[in-house]
């Protein structure tokens, strides 16, 4: 099934073959592109004859299975339509080729831009989750840094706590580092009267 409507109104080949727009039948040629087709009684009429054969050949070369039976029977309805209305049935599907391939182009075109739409949607969506996933990823790992690394403020109050337990220790022994030797050189700089007195008592 197509998915625009390339069907040519008769109406449009009446118009054209009024305004002039009727061209020439393409070059003959040879290649048989009808098989697996099934050809209208008119089409089969104007267009069955060995010549007449090989030029609707040559239009349908360029067209998919499904475009080839669609053109066949919009083109017996252009045909029914230029017999019931006293035109040149030839001149009528000459007109007609040019209309009809002229709307598969712009069919063509149409479904092409509509790909290339949903590829940037996807391609966009795509990259929004992956800038999701990599901002959440690190959220994740501040988080755990966060919740491993001791707090500045824990580590000022642990350092804190220890200068004072040393200070309690120091006033507990009356200031004497117990770990440093008792040494005579200690004793130089106190005055003898001191030490006699500290001896007479």
């Amino acid at each position: 099934m197509l998915p625009v409507n390339t069907k040519v109104i008769p109406t449009e080949v009446a118009a054209a073959l009024t305004t002039g727009n009727a061209t020439n039948p393409s070059q003959p040629n040879d290649e048989a592109v009808l098989v697996g087709v099934s050809i209208p009684p008119r089409v089969r009429k104007y267009l069955g004859e060995k010549d007449n054969k090989s030029v609707l050949e040559g239009w349908l070369r360029g067209l998919d299975a499904d475009q080839r039976q669609d053109f066949l029977d919009n083109l017996e309805d252009v045909i029914r339509y230029a017999e019931q209305n006293n035109l040149d049935v030839i001149q009528a599907v000459n007109a007609y080729k040019e209309l009809k391939l002229q709307k598969y182009r712009t069919a063509e075109s149409k479904a092409l831009d509509a790909k290339v739409s949903r590829y940037g949607i996807a391609g966009g969506m795509v990259a929004a989750v992956m800038l999701i996933v990599a901002l959440s990823l690190v959220l994740v790992m501040l988080a755990i840094e966060r919740n491993t690394r001791p707090s500045l403020r824990q580590e000022y109050a642990d350092e804190a706590e220890g200068s004072m337990v040393d200070c309690r220790a120091d006033c507990a022994s009356g200031g004497y580092d117990r770990s440093v030797p008792f040494s005579p050189s200690a004793r130089t700089n106190v005055p003898d009267s001191f030490t006699r007195e500290a001896a007479i008592i």
